[in-house]
């Protein structure tokens, strides 16, 4: 129980857990992150290659740098938001949720419960029960 911030994580793999409380990740330089949350916000930046977060009650915020190889987000209720750099050479989003509610703002190819962007190097998995999902241009 807390909020959990945790800066400069240099890694080959790390594994962050919170229960009641806000987890905020900036990752320097990482290999594999799993984040675990009940009941808190989740976010998460930085260099990483492969993200995988699973929270129940909360909002999903992660930044995705343009060499990011893999990201899996499972949410019970609570939005799974991507801000995702502009660079990126491609990535595949396979999204699935019971409302439907998905939204990108890069030109690409939308299918059933799909949406491809240009090579399609990085795979994007986004599963919710009941919240909003969106994949969109990170500012900078």
């Amino acid at each position: 129980s807390g909020n959990l911030d945790i800066n400069d994580i240099n890694a080959d793999s790390v594994d962050i857990t919170n229960v009641s409380g806000r987890i905020n990740a900036v990752c320097k330089q990482a290999g594999e992150v799993s984040i675990s949350s009940v009941s808190g916000k989740t976010n998460v930046s930085g260099n990483y290659r492969e993200l995988d977060t699973e929270t129940v009650s909360g909002a999903t915020e992660i930044s995705v740098g343009k060499d990011v190889m893999s990201i899996d987000c499972d949410s019970v209720s609570g939005s799974i938001d991507l801000s995702v750099n502009k660079e990126i050479s491609g990535f595949k989003v396979k999204h699935e949720s019971v409302n439907d509610s998905f939204e990108c703002d890069f030109s690409g190819m939308a299918q059933v419960d799909e949406f491809v962007y240009g090579d399609k190097k990085t795979e994007i998995k986004l599963e919710t029960v009941s919240g909003s999902m969106s994949v969109m241009k990170s500012p900078n």
